[in-house]
């Protein structure tokens, strides 16, 4: 029967890679609200598109629920410009 043994370096990427994923989540900001009507009526399945002014990042998208609420996930300290369709 072979067993398997973690060394160090097993070890050590593991709580990098751990790391790595909470600090890349620290980076991230919500964006979240409601999409209406001009009757305040909740537009449900509209899209909400988050495109960055930098060339770099990718555009994020959401749609809305039935009670037109929307969530994106947005880098921290860039800009985006918000469309709504």
């Amino acid at each position: 029967m072979k067993v398997r043994t973690f060394n160090f370096f097993n070890s050590v990427f593991i709580i990098l890679l751990i790391t790595g994923f909470f600090s890349l989540h620290a980076q991230d900001q919500v964006l979240k609200g409601n999409v209406v009507d001009t009757l305040q009526n909740p537009l449900e399945y509209a899209n909400v598109l988050a495109i960055p002014n930098s060339k770099k990042l990718n555009i994020e998208f959401s749609i809305t629920d039935q009670k037109g609420a929307y969530k994106l996930s947005l880098l921290k300290d860039s800009l985006y410009t918000i469309e709504i369709s």
